[in-house]
């Protein structure tokens, strides 16, 4: 149970990081 735990979070945080990258690399564009 605690290794699924820690998979889920981590497939959480994997896309919110794609994100944040996007974000940071719009505003670096412009």
């Amino acid at each position: 149970d605690p290794l699924n735990s820690g998979d889920d979070v981590s497939e959480q945080d994997v896309p919110d990081l794609f994100d944040t990258d996007n974000v940071i690399v719009c505003q670096y564009d412009k």
